[in-house]
């Protein structure tokens, strides 16, 4: 997928449709239609907004008939995009408030605590490393 590191922020239509392109990989035109339930949104509605996911850069289309829809941005760069602004927003770019929360409200299984462990022990390590080559730097 393209535009890598980037976090993305997207309007709940627009992740709506990424989320079925995420989940499909390769969808037509009349495939996310169905998928997405007919009965929700009209086709030429659906053809609009996915070709504006293409204008947008986070969706490409091929030039086969019929037409082939795919993401160009992950997942992960969307989750990034609006987690940094839930924590901007309410916990002035403090993670702690979120993470007391899930814990306390037994909201993590134990796979994610693990995970969530994993990720504090590599993180302490990048700060031990990055404060040893700065302070290698100033000798």
């Amino acid at each position: 997928m393209g535009k890598r590191n980037r976090a993305v922020r997207l309007t709940s239509g627009e992740v709506d449709l990424m989320d079925l392109l995420w989940r499909h990989r390769n969808l037509t035109l009349a495939e996310a239609h169905e998928a997405f339930g007919a009965e929700r949104i009209g086709y030429t509605t659906m053809q609009t907004r996915l070709n504006r996911l293409v204008d947008k850069g986070l969706a490409a289309r091929s030039s086969d008939r019929p037409a082939v829809y795919s993401p160009l941005v992950a997942r992960e760069q969307v989750q990034a995009g609006h987690l940094e602004d839930v924590l901007k927003r309410l916990s002035d770019g403090s993670v702690v408030p979120l993470v007391a929360h899930l814990v306390r409200d037994g909201k993590i299984d134990r796979e994610e605590l693990a995970e969530l462990k994993r990720l504090v022990r590599q993180a302490e390590r990048d700060l031990r490393d990055s404060t040893s080559a700065n302070h290698g730097e100033s000798s």
